[in-house]
């Protein structure tokens, strides 16, 4: 069996540089925020992502290129931060207390400072990549903010309504983690100077793993025992009916999958909240808590993204 340290093995140095490089780049002077960031810093995970990175720079080089340097670094720092402060706002939009096996950033500090703490991640990491002049990188990136934020309103509106079927449960998970997984396949060829189909031969295969990965990740959360750092039924708490809930007792699946991921560039959500007159004020309250942040993030994001593009 192929363990997950056996495939950090070709680029195990690489990636120490890489944690050196990100605690360089978020050393913080006010003591209260620095005692935050380390925090989150320190339990990261497993890394996956940077790793993906990592690995397609190095695949991906061309003969006699450098493969994995400072761009590459930077490359899967912006995807690892970008997970990193979605995984906080997650958390104050599930209310969970816990995080990795450790105390989340809201049960630790309260969910108002835990948001601007995820903000902060996400505006110090755009920094960095619009000071760093590799506009390329930044510009490949910064689009997965808005869809991680698309797929946070349509998860919460399909919980809301509880109504999901499996079209809308793969159309979530490729927002929410596959693309993320997709971009960090892809930029790290970019980062090496592959040629344009190399990169999107790679964000393809990112996209395929990260649905693999999610679908796996959900049977977990429905497995009693199941070590994977958060509570057991999470998922459920928040009324989110994922896959487990889309085969019934007795096995027999429902409709059929019609396509393996959604398209890659999905059209935005027209109207994610549409007003009911039977919403409950309980309703209402976490539609603003999820909506408001969720929109201000995107807003961000394609202001960035415009800005990019335009080299403002």
């Amino acid at each position: 069996m192929v363990t997950l340290d056996a495939i950090r093995g070709p680029v195990a140095q690489e990636l120490e540089e890489f944690d050196a490089f990100v605690r360089r780049n978020f050393k913080v002077e006010n003591e209260l925020l620095s005692g935050m960031v380390d925090y989150i810093l320190s339990s990261r995970g497993k890394g996956v992502r940077p790793l993906l990175v990592l690995l397609s720079a190095a695949l991906n080089a061309p003969a006699g290129g450098r493969g994995i340097g400072q761009r590459t670094y930077l490359a899967a720092m912006l995807v690892e931060i970008i997970h990193t402060a979605s995984l906080i706002h997650d958390d104050v939009i599930d209310e969970a207390d816990t995080r990795r096996g450790r105390a989340s950033a809201n049960a630790k500090w309260q969910s108002r400072n835990a948001v601007v703490l995820g903000d902060y991640l996400l505006a110090r990491n755009m920094e960095l990549g619009m000071r760093s002049g590799q506009y390329d990188l930044v510009s490949y990136v910064i689009a997965s903010i808005a869809t991680l934020c698309e797929g946070e309103l349509l998860q919460s509106d399909r919980a809301e309504r509880m109504e999901i079927t499996r079209d809308a449960y793969l159309e979530i998970i490729y927002k929410k983690t596959a693309s993320l997984l997709g971009i960090s396949a892809g930029v790290g060829a970019l980062s090496a100077g592959a040629n344009r189909e190399q990169v999107a031969r790679m964000r393809r295969f990112g996209d395929a793993l990260g649905m693999a990965f999610q679908i796996q990740d959900d049977i977990l959360d429905f497995t009693r025992g199941a070590e994977t750092g958060k509570p057991s039924n999470n998922d459920l708490r928040v009324m989110y009916r994922s896959c487990g809930q889309l085969i019934d007792p007795w096995g027999r699946q429902g409709e059929q999958i019609q396509q393996t991921r959604p398209p890659v560039r999905p059209q935005p959500l027209s109207h994610p909240f549409p007003p009911t007159s039977s919403s409950s004020p309980a309703s209402l309250k976490r539609t603003a808590r999820i909506s408001l942040p969720v929109f201000l993030r995107m807003s961000s994001s394609r202001m960035l993204s415009v800005m990019v593009d335009t080299r403002v």
